[in-house]
């Protein structure tokens, strides 16, 4: 069951990203597909038990302006991601497994040189879907959260490319609270954020070279 409702929300955000494609193809700019595999896992110092970091993947598209003439290295490049973070954490005998879906809306500045971009940016990000993990009634993920991007692209100029990028989490993704050996309420920690790597290609869709390019 949890499966099936996993992918329920698929058509409606095929449906986004469509839109979000014909929109970019009204800009001067450059169009991409995007996709690839992450690593997950959170920074925290509070939790019970071993927390280790999850595999996923992400997928999107993303299009790139230069909003300098003058300045043909420099471009400014906007995404709209299905990305999934999450870690598992082992308490005993009992395994837990949180599973976050998130639209990602990354907005990101880059610096071209040859067949490299660096680049570095934040990342807004709204929850739209979690599995079902067994908390306690006091806890539950937050709807938002946001990064800090630090990464690269190679080969942009290319038909095909690749990108690496990690994402520090400024924001806690979870609403935890701490308890004394005799269950009175402590305070509420602080420390719960993710940290996601990325690595991924990058297919361009539209057929405009900036100047840097050529």
């Amino acid at each position: 069951m949890n499966s099936l409702l996993r992918y329920a929300h698929l058509p409606k955000t095929f449906l986004i990203l469509a839109i979000f494609i014909l929109l970019s193809n009204n800009c001067w700019s450059q169009i991409f597909i995007l996709g690839g595999f992450n690593r997950n896992y959170i920074k925290q110092d509070y939790l019970a038990g071993n927390v280790e970091g999850v595999s996923n993947y992400h997928f999107g598209a993303a299009w790139s302006i230069r909003p300098v003439k003058n300045l043909s290295y420099l471009s400014i490049e906007r995404q709209f991601l299905f990305l999934w973070k999450g870690y598992k954490q082992s308490v005993g005998t009992t395994d837990y497994e949180a599973e976050l879906l998130y639209l990602s809306f990354p907005f990101i500045i880059k610096y071209s040189y040859r067949f490299v971009s660096l680049q570095t940016g934040i990342s807004l990000d709204l929850l739209t879907f979690t599995s079902d993990v067994k908390y306690a009634e006091s806890s539950k993920f937050n709807n938002f959260d946001s990064s800090l991007i630090i990464g690269f692209d190679l080969f942009e100029q290319k038909r095909l490319g690749f990108y690496a990028r990690f994402c520090i989490g400024l924001t806690q993704i979870l609403d935890y609270y701490s308890f004394d050996k005799l269950g009175n309420f402590t305070g509420e920690i602080q420390d719960i954020k993710n940290r996601n790597f990325l690595l991924g290609l990058k297919l361009r869709l539209s057929n405009h070279i900036f100047p840097h390019e050529k």
